[in-house]
This record gives structure tokens, C-alpha cells and sequence, in this order.
């Protein structure tokens, strides 16, 4: 850079230092207090929305609770189990529970719906909303935990409302201390909503929301509709909220959008509030500054700038005359003066210049061309990226490069009197000198090997080599190039596949230990589960022949069902034995014929009601390629299936092909029976997933777990459709290999 440019920047720096640092100082004050002031009202916000929260559920509860001590209540809910439901006294206690007790609370707002359910089974005996009687709740938390105490059970989605809800529950006791039924109440959540978006001094972009322990929102966000148990959040301050921290932080919200966020951790709701605002609008005060500082030091900056240029106007005129006659003298125009009579030192300068041109122009300097033609070789031959050698047949060094000199650690005297060999050992040493030979011989060559440097440094190289005749003797010239980076590279490589060999075993004595883990698990099942079953069957058995006839009717109904459910629970294990055997043991690919294999089990089918009409529409040949057993488990379970959900209608077809779709063969299994709702197609394949009632059909829902499991080790596909009351069609894959 020339002077003046120099001397314009020192003063540009000198003003210009001190604003900078007074403006950084001024800027990171300013910034610290927004942030604590924002940060401090994002917490009081969430503080005082949780006491609000808090309060809301306390007066919820304790209005729960008042309305299940009330002596009438307990009154109509013994009626309500005591009497028949045709009973005029059972529907007098049910619309006086109703209509005096349960709606006139609703208006207060805080509860949607008041339902009483039945201790015993969970059964909605009485509701403010009459869609939800009959319906029974016995595996709900709220029902569970409201038999014992006052319980919240946090927000869930309802499949029945089809809406996120949220209930408080409380037992309601007699004067003798038993539970006559559990009272609960479903919370308004738009109460709720309203309660988290009410906040004093809100800014623009600032919102309040409650994401629960699933990442789901509770209530509405201000920037979002339709939100509620839809949309995921996996922001940064939910992630750490549910992790039950308390705090502040910087991270993109649910839009993207960076935000300051403030969240707490409520446990009662297992959830958190979530207070953010938008960082653009709570920095606009430090960006202000910020613009305010830039502008002062714009100002100093061309003040200075001005003043520089005019002082610097005195120093830069005689400087560039010195520059200029310097020029020239570099050009060989020793004639040009500069003859500045300055009393200061660029004077000086000036007639210490003017005496050199004279000088120089005084004595004739020859350049002689071989040493240029010398200068230019070792240029080229000292930018090469590797080593360069040129030696005679008797190894004695003629031209090197520095790369050589550097890597070897020798310097230019000793490399004159050194042979190429002294620069290698052992083996190398051998191969080096057997291939230097051959390059005399033949006229080229290469070698991998190892240079030892000075230190002992062992430096593996690539090196070539190619005979060259000079004034009638030959001489070998050639380069060498630096392979550590490859030889690295193929150490990496050995150490990885070495490191998966290792990982492969490991893997594979897990699986085996994992094998012996089940085989002991299926002894398991087979001996010690099977034999209380079989203890219980046969204890009911002789309870029903010898003491049949001194049990009342509800007794043998009893009796019966306990004997039903252990042929049930013992068709269960059962079940679940053929689900693990599925997954063990090898696969026999071999051709099948599934039409064969469908026709005999359609036959069987037939001969366990041969009244019923079923056509069964089965192709001649239908050719696969896998495991036999397998096969027939899968294709088993389907058409017991299709049989089964066919069996309340007076006819019936089942049909089973084969399919092109998109390139691949398809096979299917195809009713017209009792069919699903297509959203549920996801849970068809679950174990235990049901669609339909055991009263409406039995079975253990392990069936279709078992068949994709089975389609799963053919390495493919199984996936379903259908519709209630037209039928079902499974569609699958089979790989072949």
C-alpha cells in the first residue's frame, strides 16, 4: 500500500477508535439490559399465567369436589345402580341429578361436560351430555385414579369428541365411607386459551401457549389456528421445558421465526408454558443505538478523512517525484534527476538518488546469459511439489531440488558427496539399487519406498526414474512424490474393515443370545403359563359337574364366562408362541403353489360348517417362490379371516389371485364381509389391534401380526383396504429370494 493511503488510515484509526470503542461500550450496556428486562418479563409472564393455571384447576376441583358431598348426589347415583334403568325411580334420580345438579355448574364456565361413572365397570351412568351414557371409561387414568382421590388428568385427544379434552375426577362417598360412583368433569379448554392469552404489557409478536409432555399444543398459539394436539413442537424451549427445566433462551420457534423464549416446566398438567416474542421487536431498541453510533462515527470518519488529504497534500507531492525518478532508474533510464532542494530529510533522499543514477550510469553492468539460462533451471526444477535427482551411473548427485534438501534434512554440501542409496535402508535399499539398475538398463522405472531422513524420519515415496544421455553418458533424472497421505488413507481403510469384521461378531453373539433368550421364553410359556391354565380349567370343570346345581344362575353365568376366558387366554399364548416361531428358524425358498395351498385350506374351511355358502374363487396355478410352512401359516390366517368376517352373511365370496401393479406381482385375498374403516388400516397389523368387538367376532389379534411378520421375512409387502360393510382385500409381496 502507498504512504498516503498509510497515513490516511492512521488518522481515519485515530478518530475513529475511540467513538468505536465508547459506541461497543454503549451498544453491549444497552443490549444487556433489553435482554435482562425482556427475559425478566418473559418469566413474571409465565409465572403469573401458571398461578393463573393453577387456580383454574384448583376452583375446577374444589367445585368437583363440592358437588360430589352434596347428599342428594349420593343419593341419586345409589339409584341410579340400585334400580333398573326402566325404573321410575331410576329415571326420576337421573334427570334430577342431571338437571338440578350437574347443568345449572356448567354455566359457570369452567367444565364443558359433568358425567358420573359406575365404580365397578366404568360405565358413564349419567352425562350432561346424553351421547356419552353407556360408554365405558374403565381404563381412563380419571377413572383409575377417581376411585382413591381428587385426580387431573392432563390434556389427551378423544377419539370420541374428536377434540383435545382434559378431566378432573373425584370419588363420591355415602356417609359410610364406600364409593357409590366417581364424579368427572371434561375442562373447558377455550377457558383455558383465553386464561394463557390475557397478558399485561404484551408486545406485538409476544404469545403464550401450553405444549404437553407429547410436544403437542394444548392451546391455541396466537400465530396458528387448528392447531391443538395437531401440530408437533420441537422448539428448543419445549424440548427443555418438558424436560422440566425452568428458564430463558434463544432459538426459532414453531414459525422459524427467532424468538426469545421463556418456559416452565408445570408437572401437575405434565406440560409447559411456552411466553415468546419475536427477538426482531424485543432488539429494535439496541438496533437503534446501534444506527445512532454508526452515524456519529461516520461523521469523525469524514472529518478526518478531510483533514487527512490536507495535510497529507505537502508530504505526497515530493514523495511521488522520489517514486517516479526511482521508477525510471529501474527501467535503465539513468538520465532522469528528481532535484529536490528539501532542507529535510526527502531532500537528502532526493541527492543520495541523483548520486546513484550518476553512479550506475558511470560503470556498464553485462549480464551474462548462462547464468540467466542457470537461474531459470533451478526456478523450474525448485517449483516441482515433489523430489527431483539427477546422478550418474556411478550414483553421484549432479542437480537436486530444495524440496530434497528440506525432506531429507541434509544440506547442499553433504547431498555432493552422498550416493542415492545412503538415503534409504534395509529392504528399500535393495529394491532402490535393483531398480536404479533397470532404469540404465531398460531406460524407466518406479519404486515405492521409504526415505530416511537425517533425523531417521521414514517417509514413504513414490519415486520414478528415466535414463538420459548427456555429452555421451547416460544419467538417470526422475522425481519422487509423497505418499504418506495414501498410505494413511490405506491404514484407515484395513483399520475400518477390521473394526466391522469385529462389529459383524458382535452382532452376530447378540442375535444368538438373543435366540436362547427366546427359545427360554417359549419354555417359559409352554410349561410354566400353560399349567395354571390347565389347572383352572380343569378346577372349573369339576366345579360345574359337582356343584352346578347348588349355584344360582348369575353363579353359572359366572362360571361359564371364567371357564370362556381361560380357553380364551390359553388360545392366546398359544397365539403368541406361533408369533415367535415365525421369526426364528431358517427360510426354505423353494417354488410353491399357493392355489393348491388355498384350495386345502378352503376345504377345511367347509368341513367346519358345511351350511354355510361360501363360493371361493381360487386361479389354477398361482406359482411363488418361498417357505412352504411359512406360507401356509400366512395364507391360514388370512382365509380364517376372510371366513370369519364373512359369517353374518347368508352368502358370501372369497377370492384369492394374483396381480400386476407397477411391475410387481401382487398377490391378494379378497371378501365381502364385515370390511374396517380405512383409518384404521394402520392398526390392522398390530398384535392385540382389534377393530370389531369380541361379541361381534372372536379372536385373539395376533392373526394378521403373524402374517406380516411372515411377509416381512420373504423380504416383502403386506398393506390392506377396505370398507365397513364391502368387504376387506389384503394385498403382498413376496421377493423370491
Amino acid at each position: 500500500m502507498r504512504l498516503v493511503p498509510k497515513l490516511v488510515l492512521l488518522f481515519l484509526c485515530l478518530a475513529v477508535l475511540p467513538i468505536a470503542l465508547v459506541g461497543f461500550w454503549a451498544y453491549w450496556i444497552g443490549r444487556d439490559a433489553v435482554l435482562r428486562e425482556t427475559k425478566d418479563h418473559l418469566q413474571s409472564i409465565n409465572q403469573l399465567k401458571a398461578a393463573e393455571v393453577r387456580q383454574w384447576i384448583k376452583y375446577g376441583m374444589a367445585s368437583l369436589e363440592e358437588l360430589a358431598q352434596r347428599p342428594l348426589i349420593i343419593e341419586y347415583t345409589k339409584s341410579l345402580q340400585e334400580r333398573p334403568a326402566g325404573d321410575s325411580a331410576h329415571q326420576q334420580a337421573h334427570r334430577k341429578l342431571i338437571e338440578r345438579h350437574l347443568r345449572p355448574r356448567l354455566t359457570y364456565g369452567t367444565f364443558e361436560e359433568l358425567f358420573v361413572l359406575c365404580p365397578r365397570q366404568g360405565i358413564i351412568i349419567a352425562s350432561t351430555d346424553p351421547r356419552q351414557e353407556g360408554k365405558f371409561r374403565d381404563q381412563r387414568p380419571y377413572f383409575l385414579q377417581g376411585r382413591l382421590r381428587t385426580y387431573v388428568e392432563g390434556s389427551y385427544y378423544s377419539p370420541t369428541l374428536e377434540r383435545p379434552t382434559m378431566v378432573i375426577s373425584t370419588p363420591v362417598i355415602d356417609e359410610k365411607g364406600r364409593l357409590t360412583a366417581v364424579l368427572a368433569g371434561r375442562l373447558n379448554l377455550e377457558e383455558l386459551s383465553r386464561i394463557l392469552s390475557l397478558a399485561g404489557g404484551m408486545r406485538s409478536s409476544q404469545e403464550t401457549y401450553l405444549v404437553n409432555s407429547f410436544n403437542f399444543f394444548v392451546t391455541e398459539p396466537r400465530f396458528g389456528k387448528g392447531f391443538v394436539l395437531k401440530k408437533a413442537v420441537r422448539t428448543y424451549g419445549v424440548r427443555a421445558g418438558l424436560s422440566g427445566e425452568n428458564g430463558v433462551a434463544f432459538y426459532p420457534d414453531y414459525r422459524g421465526v427467532p424468538v426469545i423464549g421463556a418456559y416452565l416446566w408445570l408437572p401437575e398438567l405434565k406440560g409447559c408454558i411456552m411466553t415468546e416474542v419475536d427477538q426482531d421487536e424485543a432488539l429494535e431498541p439496541v438496533r437503534h443505538l446501534t444506527q445512532i453510533t454508526l452515524a456519529m462515527a461516520l461523521i469523525v470518519c469524514l472529518v478526518a478523512l478531510f483533514l487527512g488529504l490536507y495535510f497529507l497534500r505537502t508530504i505526497s507531492r515530493p514523495l511521488n517525484r522520489l517514486a517516479h525518478g526511482a521508477r525510471e532508474i529501474g527501467k535503465g533510464n539513468l538520465d532522469v534527476r528528481t532535484n529536490l532542494k528539501s532542507p529535510d530529510e526527502i531532500g537528502e533522499l532526493s541527492q543520495a538518488l541523483d548520486r546513484m543514477a550518476k553512479d550506475l550510469q558511470a560503470t556498464t553492468v553485462s549480464r551474462d546469459e548462462l547464468r540467466k539460462e542457470r537461474d531459470f533451471t533451478d526456478s523450474v526444477i525448485n517449483s516441482l511439489p515433489g523430489v527431483f535427482y539427477l546422478f550418474d551411473e556411478q550414483g553421484n548427485f549432479l542437480r537436486w531440488n530444495k524440496n530434497l534438501e528440506r525432506v531429507s534434512g541434509y544440506a547442499d554440501q553433504e547431498l555432493s558427496r552422498m550416493n542415492p542409496l545412503d538415503l534409504f535402508s534395509g529392504r528399500d535399499r535393495e529394491l532402490i539399487a535393483q531398480r536404479i539398475a533397470e532404469v540404465f538398463a531398460k531406460g524407466e522405472q518406479t519404486a515405492e519406498a521409504e526415505l530416511v531422513s537425517r533425523d531417521g524420519r521414514r517417509i514413504p515415496y513414490f519415486f520414478t526414474g528415466l535414463r538420459l544421455i548427456m555429452d555421451g553418458k547416460p544419467l538417470l533424472v526422475g522425481v519422487g512424490l509423497d505418499i504418506s497421505e495414501r498410505k494413511r488413507a490405506e491404514e484407515e481403510i484395513r483399520r475400518l474393515n477390521e473394526e466391522l469384521e469385529q462389529r459383524v461378531r458382535d452382532r452376530t453373539a447378540q442375535l444368538q443370545a438373543a435366540n436362547q433368550e427366546l427359545e427360554a421364553f417359549n419354555y417359559s410359556v409352554s410349561h410354566d403359563l400353560r399349567a395354571p391354565l390347565r389347572a383352572v380349567e380343569g378346577l372349573s370343570r369339576v366345579l360345574e359337574e359337582d356343584y352346578g346345581t347348588r349355584l344360582d344362575e348369575p353363579g353359572r353365568d359366572l362360571l361359564k364366562r371364567l371357564r370362556k376366558e381361560g380357553r380364551r387366554m390359553s388360545e392366546l399364548i398359544e397365539d403368541l408362541l406361533k408369533l415367535s416361531r415365525v421369526t426364528r428358524g431358517e427360510i426354505h425358498i423353494e417354488p410353491v403353489n399357493l392355489s393348491a395351498v388355498i384350495r386345502e385350506i378352503a376345504q377345511g374351511l367347509r368341513e367346519t360348517d358345511p351350511y354355510r355358502e361360501v363360493e371361493f374363487l381360487v386361479p389354477p396355478a398361482m406359482i411363488a417362490r418361498g417357505d412352504l410352512r411359512l406360507l401356509k401359516i400366512a395364507l391360514s390366517h388370512l382365509l380364517h379371516n376372510a371366513w370369519k368376517f364373512t359369517s353374518k352373511h347368508p352368502r358370501a365370496v372369497i377370492e384369492a389371485g394374483i396381480k400386476e401393479i407397477e411391475g410387481e406381482a401382487v398377490f391378494f385375498v379378497r371378501d365381502d364381509g364385515a370390511g374396517f374403516d380405512r383409518k384404521y388400516a394402520d392398526r390392522l397389523f398390530g398384535a392385540f389391534q382389534r377393530l370389531h368387538s369380541e361379541t361381534e367376532f372372536e379372536g385373539t389379534g395376533i392373526g394378521l401380526a403373524t402374517v406380516r411378520r411372515i411377509i416381512h421375512r420373504h423380504g416383502g409387502r403386506i398393506w390392506a383396504e377396505g370398507e365397513v360393510e364391502k368387504g376387506a382385500t389384503f394385498y403382498f409381496t413376496l421377493s423370491g429370494d
